[in-house]
C-alpha cells in the first residue's frame, strides 16, 4: 500500500480555483459483504480521498464509488465524473498474487492485493485529471493513464513502497497474460496494450525511475532493453510534472526522487548548465517554469 508522502507547498502562480472534493461511497453489496469489510479494513480509499483533497483542486466535486458491477472492472464515466472500482476485480487481484506469493503468508498477499488496487485507482484517476483538466497528452489516453499511475507510485511514496507496488503490478500482468487470452482477435482492437506490453512497459517506468532498486528487472526480463527505460521515464516525469503542478494545491515538481534530481543536474551539467537566473527565482530547476524555459 502506498502511504503518500506530504509536499511542500509553493505557491502557484498558474493554479485552478478548488471548488470541488474527491467524496468516498460504498456502494451496498450483497455477494462481496466479505470484500467490502476488507476493503474497509484497509482504510486505504479513506487516505486517498483525503490525500487527493489536500493536494489536486477540482472546479467540481468527483465521486469515487466502490462497488458490486457484475463483472470484474474498474472505469471513469466522464459524463457523471465518477471513479468506480468494482469488488470483483479486487477479488481477481487478490486470486492473482495468491498464486503469485503463494509461499508467502495472506498478510503479504492482501498487502501484494493492495498495491495493484493502487495502481488501478491511479490508473482510473489518469482518465478523470485528463477529462476533467483538458489535459493534452500525446498518444492513447489508456497508455498515458498508465503513465500516470507509474509515475504517482514512483515520485509520491517512499522508495521501497512505491517500487514494490510497481513490481507487483508486473508480476499481476504477468499473471493475466496468458496466450489464450492475449491473442484473441478482440485484445487487438482494445484500446488497451495488452497485458505482456504492459507489463513490460511497468518494469521499464520501475527501473528508469529508480535502477539501483530494480537492477534485477533486466536479468528478469532479458527481452526488454533496459538502456532505453530511463529516457522513457524521464519523458513522463517532465510531462506529469508539468502538467500537473497546475492543478496541485502544493507543487508536483518538488516530489521527484534524490536519484531522479541528480541525474538531471548531471546531465545539465554536462551540457555546460542551465536556466540559473530562474532556477534561483522559482526555487528549483524542476519548477515547470524553469522547465518550460
Amino acid at each position: 500500500m502506498v502511504f503518500l508522502v506530504g509536499i511542500l507547498t509553493i505557491p502557484n502562480a498558474f493554479a485552478v480555483q478548488d471548488r470541488g472534493d474527491f467524496r468516498l461511497i460504498y456502494e451496498p453489496t450483497n455477494n462481496y459483504a466479505e470484500y467490502e469489510t476488507w476493503v474497509k479494513s484497509w482504510g486505504y480509499f479513506e487516505n486517498q480521498e483525503n490525500w487527493l483533497n489536500q493536494n489536486f483542486s477540482l472546479p467540481y466535486d468527483v465521486t469515487i464509488f466502490v462497488a458490486e458491477c457484475g463483472q470484474e472492472n474498474a472505469y471513469y464515466s466522464s459524463q457523471s465524473k465518477q471513479i468506480v472500482v468494482c469488488y470483483e476485480l479486487i477479488q481477481q487481484y487478490y486470486f492473482n498474487m495468491n498464486k503469485i506469493w503463494s509461499n508467502q503468508s495472506d498478510g503479504w498477499i492482501r498487502d501484494a492485493t493492495i498495491d495493484v488496487v493502487d495502481y488501478v485507482f491511479y490508473h482510473e484517476m489518469g482518465h478523470a485529471l485528463i477529462d476533467i483538466h483538458n489535459i493534452a497528452i500525446p498518444g492513447g489516453e489508456e497508455d498515458a493513464a498508465d503513465t500516470l499511475s507509474a509515475y504517482i507510485l514512483a515520485e509520491f511514496s517512499d522508495v521501497s513502497t512505491g517500487h514494490n507496488a510497481i513490481r507487483n503490478v508486473v508480476w499481476n500482468y504477468d499473471e493475466s497474460s496468458s496466450w489464450f487470452h492475449q491473442f484473441q482477435e478482440s485484445r487487438f482492437a482494445d484500446e488497451h496494450s495488452l497485458d505482456k506490453q504492459r507489463m513490460y512497459k511497468m518494469a521499464c517506468y520501475a527501473y528508469g525511475s529508480n535502477p539501483s532498486y530494480n537492477n534485477d528487472l533486466p536479468t528478469l526480463f532479458p527481452q526488454k532493453d533496459f538502456s532505453r527505460c530511463h529516457n522513457e521515464y524521464s519523458q513522463i516525469f517532465n510531462f506529469w510534472s508539468r502538467n500537473l503542478d497546475p492543478i496541485m494545491l502544493t507543487s508536483a515538481s518538488t516530489t521527484a526522487t534524490t536519484t531522479q534530481q541528480q541525474t538531471q543536474q548531471q546531465t545539465q551539467q554536462s551540457k555546460g548548465g542551465g536556466c540559473l537566473i530562474a532556477t534561483a527565482a522559482f526555487g528549483s530547476e524542476m519548477a515547470p517554469q524553469v522547465q518550460f524555459l
